[in-house]
């Protein structure tokens, strides 16, 4: 999640727009987007290449994409099955080259679609077989690897959030470029409750499910192009974005350092870590100078997780606890460390300056709705003084020690 923060930011702050709209008319939404899904069951219950007749699974496989593989005078799957009919043996050594992942996939589809086209040459007529075609078929049968893509809706997303989308010549090398834009769409998604909520919701009358989220990514992307008009007014300042970095930043060096100091962590009594904590000093302003970006944020991710352990993984404003088992089954807990005094402000991450949240009172705070007086240690919530849970920071004396 390195790659490009400005557009992870806005991506973040447009989900709340993209599910508002889903949720105007969620029924019909269902019925009139979701085919996508039941088209993705369809092909991945039919498609087997050891079946005798190849054409006519080929046709029964793809009976219900509808205008994702054929539309105005686009007929790819119309020529494969005619293909298909012509010489089965070549088109099924084809799709099984095609479908072996151990090769790049832009070499890939750009072979598919010359061998195709050679073998098969018609005067007069053309193959219609493209990466949006043969995307299908990929994004199908092993969505977690790839996504479906649509060039024109993709295009138009990536300039409004001002993504550098700059896909070559051939096919597989478009293919690719629409791929890496996608991953970078899909982990952002995937740490959004609010869309994993929503997206669950739309799958549930269909077969297929889309756990990895390749076909959502298409959702967020079509839905939010649709709405564009609706965004004209979408803005946010330097500090939101920030923020939404930050937190987004928190989730990924959960997932990469949580595992490696967790346990570390776990044999340490709480004053070790406290004195560990207490020593950390910054290093610089907490930015360093990239390139082609400008500036990118650097946060120290050992210091978040002495302080979250410090405190129990305990939002210090609410009080909430989230648990969740990884993927190796240990039970861990989650929750943000927030800059007290923001990061664009000079604020860094020092013991005084950390303190946990939750992911809820997080956000409360990126919107002013909790608002932190560092000078009085006082923290405010639509105005009103609260007393915060607060065992390292000290501001609730009365707190201390329990």
């Amino acid at each position: 999640m390195n790659g490009n923060r400005f557009a992870e930011a806005e991506i973040a702050l447009l989900v709340k727009h993209y599910v508002d709209h889903i949720e105007k008319d969620k029924a019909f939404y269902i019925k009139d987007e979701g085919y996508k899904y039941g088209a993705v069951a369809t092909f991945r219950k039919h498609f087997d290449l050891k079946a005798p007749d190849l054409a006519k699974m080929l046709e029964e496989a793809f009976s219900d994409a509808g205008n994702l593989v054929s539309s105005g005078r686009y007929f790819p799957k119309r020529m494969l099955v005619r293909y298909a009919e012509k010489d089965p043996k070549f088109v099924r050594r084809s799709l099984r080259q095609l479908l072996d992942h151990s090769g790049n996939v832009g070499r890939r589809i750009d072979r598919f679609v010359t061998e195709m086209n050679a073998h098969f040459k018609e005067r007069g007529l053309q193959s219609y077989l493209d990466y949006r075609f043969i995307s299908f078929i990929l994004a199908a049968l092993s969505p977690e690897r790839y996504i479906y893509a649509k060039a024109r809706e993709t295009k138009k997303f990536a300039n409004f959030i001002k993504y550098p989308l700059n896909p070559s010549q051939t096919n597989g090398e478009r293919y690719i470029a629409y791929l890496e834009f996608a991953e970078l769409l899909r982990s952002v998604l995937a740490c959004s409750p609010e869309f994993l909520a929503t997206h669950g919701e739309i799958v549930a009358p269909y077969d297929y499910k889309d756990p990895s989220l390749s076909w959502g990514v298409l959702d967020f992307i079509f839905n939010c192009v649709r709405r564009l008009e609706d965004f004209k007014d979408f803005e946010a300042s330097a500090g939101v974005r920030e923020s939404y970095r930050a937190q987004m930043n928190e989730q990924y060096e959960e997932m990469v350092f949580a595992d490696e100091f967790y346990d570390q962590l776990d044999q340490m009594s709480k004053d070790e870590i406290l004195k560990q904590a207490l020593a950390y000093k910054a290093e610089g302003d907490g930015y360093k100078v990239v390139a082609k970006t400008g500036r990118m944020r650097i946060d120290s991710a050992v210091q978040k997780l002495r302080v979250k352990k410090l405190e129990d993984y305990t939002c210090q404003v609410c009080g909430t606890v989230i648990e969740y088992r990884n993927a190796g089954g240990k039970l861990r807990r989650f929750a943000h460390a927030d800059h007290i005094k923001e990061k664009e402000k000079g604020g860094t991450e020092e013991l005084s300056n950390l303190w946990v949240l939750c992911p809820n009172c997080h956000a409360l705070k990126t919107y002013r709705v909790i608002v932190v007086d560092k000078n009085l240690m006082k923290v405010y919530k639509n105005g009103e003084e609260l007393s915060i849970r607060d065992n390292h920071l000290g501001w609730n004396k009365e707190t201390i020690g329990k």
